[in-house]
């Protein structure tokens, strides 16, 4: 029994980034990329998270970069209600309000915060979580989110390797344009998404793995940090998730959030945080 192992480790990559702690950071995507925002912004890092709510798909987020990099601002004509509240089907249900203008108004800052914060990056967090896709059938649109809408509103479709590249390198060419320099960081979510099966799960996230790594073979200060495969292949174990068995429990975020930590950020930045937690366990 000495010396055996009880689990196989992801192998060790190089450093992406040596962030300060004065530095920006921006993220956008799943719930995973809250969940990493969270823990930055407790620590007295500076990062804007999701300011279009959680976004799964690539497809969508290419769309918001697409606005972002444009100003190309939200009108009434794009919005929808339901349910009392004015949505958008390239948002997030977060981003609603009661009336037009609240809205719009929520929508068009969230276009001006992300341009502002892009441009004074060093670091964007990128999480995609799914390429199955909801495309809306009177509007012909890959949609952010269904805002529980009727389903037969809806069409469901697997992307494709090739889609889903066009997609991530439209984003890394918006990206660019606000902030030439600006290092960008590709994340895959290691929550599920059960409700067309594990199956159908498994292809998604695949679909996902392909393309991110032929955008980052092709990019220069594009890279790949495996939140994904620390969950599957390290954390093998249903401890790690929460009572749902598809997200990671706190202790998984924690251990996920060390990796990506001590791969971005510079050694004076690690004791910044270190002296931040320590306050906060005060």
């Amino acid at each position: 029994m000495k010396g055996e192992k009880w689990r196989t480790s992801v192998e060790e990559i190089p450093g992406i980034a040596a962030l300060q702690p004065m530095d920006t950071l921006f993220s956008m995507g799943s719930c995973f990329s809250d969940n990493l925002t969270v823990l930055l912004k407790e620590r007295r890092m500076t990062i804007t998270g999701n300011p279009f709510g959680i976004i799964y798909n690539p497809v969508a987020i290419q769309t918001l970069f697409r606005r972002v990099a444009n100003a190309e601002y939200f009108s009434e004509k794009e919005l929808f209600e339901y349910k009392g509240l004015y949505r958008s089907l390239e948002t997030h249900s977060d981003c609603s309000d009661i009336s037009v203008n609240g809205t719009l108004n929520i929508l068009n800052t969230a276009i001006d915060t992300s341009r502002k914060v892009v441009s004074e990056a060093s670091l964007v967090l990128l999480t995609f979580g799914t390429s199955l896709v909801y495309m809306h059938k009177e509007r012909g649109v890959i949609v952010a989110n269904n805002h529980a809408l009727p389903a037969n509103d809806f069409t469901q479709k697997q992307l494709s390797i090739e889609e889903v590249r066009k997609s991530l390198e439209n984003i890394v060419s918006s990206i660019r344009a606000i902030n030439p320099h600006v290092t960008i960081v590709y994340t895959l979510s290691p929550v599920r998404h059960f409700r067309n099966g594990l199956m159908a799960n498994a292809r998604s996230k695949a679909v996902l793995l392909e393309a991110i790594h032929q955008v980052v073979d092709r990019n220069a200060k594009c890279n790949y940090f495996p939140a994904y495969e620390y969950l599957m292949d390290e954390l093998r174990d249903y401890r790690f998730y929460t009572d749902d068995l598809i997200h990671p429990s706190n202790l998984a975020v924690r251990f996920v959030w060390e990796k990506f930590i001590g791969t971005v950020m510079a050694p004076d930045t690690l004791e910044f945080i270190k002296d931040m937690e320590q306050l906060l366990a005060a």
